[in-house]
């Protein structure tokens, strides 16, 4: 019986769906400090563990509680939802396990003004998201600014905010950063989101959940994102690269190129526009969520050698690092063989 309700937990809480995706990018900020300030992380490693725990508690939350909520409209899609096995003390249980995970861990990390309203943000955006009466997944643009405020913008801003004091950071015109940031950060959610709510569409209309997409339909939303976003998005993630150092800009144009000739390769290009963008779509996602963090821990372990370590630790951590590499070995390979066959 334990055994069920502890596989029952996990699959509500689907750690392996957002771990992935959410927490390299809020990594890359404490990787990015080590960097700028040339620093080992090993008196850090506690205060990093105890974030990484608060951080797990909060995005584990969110989907708990869009899952309780969803009960009703997953039964209508006839989607499977593990939360509606579950009696009542065991959901409250659960969310109060969660809720500690997410704030004890403040009581040794720097609990600002501002660390402690970020917080508050990102709990009340994911509490108005999902539960009646509120629950802005239902209202369009409520829902996109309240998905991309708790999934991309507030996480590292928290994390911004507390590495900072810990790691005692001072970055120059760090306010004009901080305002190209939570832009590129609001274009990568929306970006994400409208993918999102393009892909569930159907299921969407089932439940009777009515979407950003669902209201201006999938052609504009696709139009929208290939056209508008996505560029703008390139653009100030070069501009942003190119203020923090040529070395990121390197980086950003080498991964664009390595995965522009994988594109290529795998005949993504084929037809007119309209027929390849949509590919393109999740390729910054594969920057944020690998190489950026690998990026910034490669430099810090070139001035630490100690940071290796941890860049170890990352690559074990996150294996799927390692993806776009060993696309590009695979396909250098292959040429190779047609070359000399």
């Amino acid at each position: 019986m334990l055994h069920n309700f502890v596989k029952t937990i996990l699959s509500a809480l689907r750690a392996f769906l957002w771990w992935n995706h959410l927490a390299p990018p809020v990594l890359a900020v404490f990787y990015f400090f080590l960097w700028h300030e040339s620093i080992a992380f090993g008196p850090f490693l506690l205060p990093l563990g105890l974030f990484l725990l608060s951080f797990a508690g909060s995005a584990a939350f969110g989907y708990w509680v869009n899952d309780w909520m969803d009960i009703a409209a997953d039964r209508l899609a006839g989607k499977p939802n593990a939360v509606a096995n579950m009696k009542p003390w065991q959901r409250i249980g659960v969310t109060l396990i969660l809720q500690a995970l997410g704030w004890l861990p403040w009581l040794y990390l720097p609990a600002t003004y501002q660390t402690l309203g970020l917080l508050v943000a990102l709990y009340t955006a994911l509490v108005v998201y999902a539960v009646p009466p509120y629950r802005f997944k239902d209202r369009a643009i409520l829902g996109i600014v309240c998905d991309l405020c708790y999934g991309h913008l507030i996480p590292v801003f928290i994390a911004l905010a507390a590495f900072s004091q810990l790691l005692g950071a001072k970055v120059a015109h760090a306010g004009q950063l901080l305002w190209i940031i939570a832009i590129i950060l609001s274009l990568k959610g929306m970006r994400n989101i409208l993918e999102h709510q393009i892909k569930d569409r159907k299921n969407d209309a089932l439940a009777g959940i009515y979407t950003f997409v669902q209201q201006i339909g999938a052609l504009r939303s696709a139009a929208i994102l290939s056209y508008i976003l996505l560029p703008l998005e390139a653009i100030l993630l070069a501009a942003l690269c190119l203020i923090l150092g040529s070395a990121l800009l390197w980086s950003l144009l080498l991964f664009f190129a390595i995965y522009a000739w994988l594109l290529f390769r795998w005949g993504y290009f084929r037809g007119s526009p309209k027929r390849w963008l949509f590919r393109l779509w999740y390729v910054p996602n594969d920057f944020y969520e690998a190489w950026l963090p690998v990026t910034l821990l490669s430099l810090a372990t070139a001035q630490q050698p100690l940071n290796g370590l941890l860049l170890i630790a990352h690559l074990i951590i996150f294996p799927g690092t390692l993806q776009v590499p060993l696309w590009l070995l695979k396909e250098l390979r292959d040429v190779w063989h047609q070359r000399t066959n």
